[in-house]
């Protein structure tokens, strides 16, 4: 198996067992650009415990933080708990976690591609950063006067051109 067909057994498996599961990072950047991935990592609602228990091979690389490594035939693929960061006082790492939901765990990204997932299952991008952080007066603006399109900012382009890319690709 390839290594997007690991990430992609190991996303149903997590479903199967009723929990969500999507790619996150670089490898939807990646894919949304048209490149292969270097590595596939998984944001899910399941437990560390949980992921423990699904999975026969595992290494709890940031179990505190919410992060397995699941091994897939000597291949490791990060899964991740969503979660909701405390302040980072040492400009590394939360003060503390908590478990959260998707759209929790989205948000506290920072402003770019990695503040979106992809649904392998669904074959869809789920980007809610830029419906969070574009502000209610760019909507209108972008609502109003389609003609401002062309002046959006480089991230609503990016998304546009993912989303383009993604569909030309089906």
């Amino acid at each position: 198996m390839s290594p997007k067909e690991k990430a992609l057994a190991i996303i149903k498996r997590l479903r199967e067992e009723g929990y969500e599961s999507y790619l996150a990072g670089g490898c939807v950047r990646d894919m949304l650009l048209g490149k292969s991935p270097q590595d596939y990592d998984i944001t899910t609602n399941a437990l560390p415990d949980d992921i423990r228990k699904i999975f026969s091979q595992t290494i709890p690389v940031g179990a505190q933080f919410g992060v397995m490594l699941v091994m897939m035939d000597g291949q490791a693929f990060e899964v991740a708990t969503f979660r909701h960061d405390g302040p980072y006082l040492d400009g590394r790492r939360p003060a503390h976690v908590r478990y959260g939901t998707l759209e929790e765990d989205i948000l506290r990204r920072d402003f770019t591609v990695n503040g979106m997932v992809y649904d392998p299952i669904e074959e869809r991008v789920i980007d809610i950063v830029m419906a969070e952080k574009i502000s209610s007066v760019e909507r209108f603006a972008l609502s109003v006067m389609p003609e401002n399109a062309s002046k959006r900012t480089g991230c609503a382009w990016f998304g546009q051109c993912a989303s383009q890319r993604t569909s030309d690709s089906r």
